[in-house]
C-alpha cells in the first residue's frame, strides 16, 4: 500500500471508529439530525476537504456527474414533495419543532450528504481509503469492544463520566451494556456489520485468529445482551455470503456454517423475546420511556 499523509490515516481511523455510533450529545443536541451521528460531521468535512483539494481537475463522467445528478435529483424531489404538501396541508404536525424549520434542516442533511460522498470519492482516487478502512476496522472493533466490556463488569458507568454523552434518554432506563451507543439495538446491528467484516476480512494467520476472536466477542456480546437488530443484520449478512461470496471450499463452509447459527439465533430470538413481534416491541419503547429493548 503506498504511503498516505498523517491526516489521511487519523480521518480514516476516525471515520471507521465513528461510524456506527449513533448519538454524541454535544452535536447531536446542537445540530439534531445533522450532528446526531458524530461519523456525518466529520464526513462532511471530509468531503469539503475531497472538493477544495481536488477543484482543478475535470470532473469524472463515470463518477462524478452521477453522484452530482442522483443528490440534486434527491433534493428537487424533496422541495417538489415538500410545496405540494404544504400547499395541501396532507401531513398535520403535532411535534414542538416547526415543520418548515425541519423541512429546511433535512435539506441541509440531503447537501451535507451529497457533499460528503462526492468529496470522499474524490479523495478516494488520490488515497487508498479502501485499504486503510481494511487496517483500522480491526482495531477499532477492538477498542469498542473493549469499551463494551469495561461497562459490562462495571469498570466504567454510563451514569456519568464518557459513556454518558452517548445516551440519549436517562441511562438507567437501560439495564443492559452497550458500549458507545445508545441503545443495545444500534449495538447489535453494529456487532453484525463489524463481526461478519471481521470474519472474512482478508489477512495473515496471526491477524486472522485476532479477527475471527474480535468477531466472535462481538457476536456473543449481542446475542447475550439481547440486541434483535442483530439477527436481523446477520442474516441478511449470511444469505449473501452464502449466494455471492462462497467460490472457495473454505467459504462455503463459512458461509454455511454463518446462515445456520444465524438461523438458530434467529429461531431462538423469535421464540423468547419475540425479535418479529413488532407491536410487542412497540409496547416495550414506550414502556422504557422511549427506550428501544
Amino acid at each position: 500500500m503506498q504511503a498516505s499523509p498523517i491526516w489521511v490515516r487519523i480521518y480514516v481511523f476516525l471515520v471507521v471508529f465513528l461510524l456506527p455510533i449513533d448519538w454524541f450529545a454535544p452535536t447531536g443536541a446542537l445540530l439534531r439530525e445533522l450532528g446526531a451521528k458524530p461519523a456525518i460531521l466529520l464526513l462532511t468535512v471530509g468531503g469539503i476537504v475531497g472538493v477544495l483539494s481536488m477543484l482543478k481537475k475535470p470532473l469524472s463522467m463515470r463518477i462524478d456527474v452521477p453522484i452530482i445528478i442522483f443528490f440534486l435529483a434527491s433534493l428537487a424531489s424533496g422541495y417538489l414533495a415538500g410545496l405540494i404538501n404544504f400547499m395541501f396541508g396532507w401531513s398535520a404536525s403535532h411535534h414542538s419543532r416547526d415543520p418548515v424549520f425541519q423541512f429546511y434542516a433535512q435539506s441541509a442533511l440531503v447537501i451535507a450528504s451529497g457533499l460528503a460522498v462526492f468529496g470522499n470519492t474524490r479523495l478516494a482516487t488520490e488515497h487508498p481509503i479502501g485499504e486503510l478502512t481494511l487496517r483500522y476496522l480491526p482495531v477499532a472493533a477492538f477498542i469498542h469492544v473493549g469499551i463494551f466490556l469495561a461497562e459490562a463488569i462495571g469498570l466504567i458507568s454510563d451514569s456519568r463520566g464518557l459513556l454518558r454523552l452517548f445516551r440519549i434518554s436517562d441511562p438507567e432506563a437501560i439495564v443492559r451494556p452497550t458500549g458507545l451507543f445508545s441503545e443495545p439495538s444500534y449495538y447489535g446491528t453494529f456487532a453484525a456489520l463489524y463481526g461478519t467484516a471481521l470474519f472474512v476480512l482478508p489477512a495473515a494467520k496471526g491477524r486472522r485468529v485476532f479477527h475471527y476472536l474480535v468477531g466472535a466477542i462481538l457476536y456473543a456480546c449481542a446475542i447475550v445482551t439481547i440486541a434483535k437488530t442483530f439477527v436481523v443484520v446477520a442474516g441478511a449478512q449470511s444469505i449473501y455470503l452464502s449466494l455471492r461470496l462462497a467460490r472457495s471450499f473454505r467459504a462455503r463452509v463459512f458461509s454455511v456454517l454463518l446462515l445456520a447459527g444465524v438461523t438458530v439465533t434467529a429461531l431462538i430470538f423469535i421464540q423468547a423475546f419475540a425479535a418479529l413481534n413488532i407491536e410487542g416491541n412497540h409496547i416495550s419503547y414506550c414502556k422504557q420511556g422511549g427506550i428501544k429493548i
